[in-house]
């Protein structure tokens, strides 16, 4: 059996991850780098798997992209990853304060999906 899709609820589980990462991580670059690669973690564990040619910055768009999230949120995160990977200067709080604004939109938008139920 081919599950390909995350669940609302591994999606959030994933996104709670990466908040949590963002938090504490002391400095903000590492901070970012370390919340995505704990959405990624979280994606592989729920038993998504990527695909060859992706790499592992698109399959992490593809997958919490296909649960219908702000598109914009997720690219904006996605784009301040690249940054930290690639970037010579280093990210900073501001960059910190945007990631944790797109991963609260993420799940935001997870909990209308769901129905809107409370948290």
């Amino acid at each position: 059996e081919d599950e390909e899709e995350l669940t609302p609820e591994q999606a959030r589980t994933a996104l709670d991850h990466a908040r949590e990462r963002l938090s504490t991580v002391v400095d903000a670059h590492d901070a970012v780098i370390a919340a995505w690669l704990s959405l990624e973690t979280a994606i592989a564990a729920a038993g998504v798997r990527r695909r060859p040619s992706q790499t592992t910055l698109e399959f992490v768009v593809d997958v919490l992209g296909s649960l219908e999230l702000d598109a914009e949120a997720l690219d904006r995160l996605a784009h301040l990853y690249r940054r930290a990977l690639f970037d010579d200067q280093p990210l900073g709080e501001d960059d910190r304060d945007e990631a944790l604004a797109r991963l609260d939109t993420l799940t935001d938008g997870l909990d209308a999906r769901a129905g809107g139920e409370a948290r």
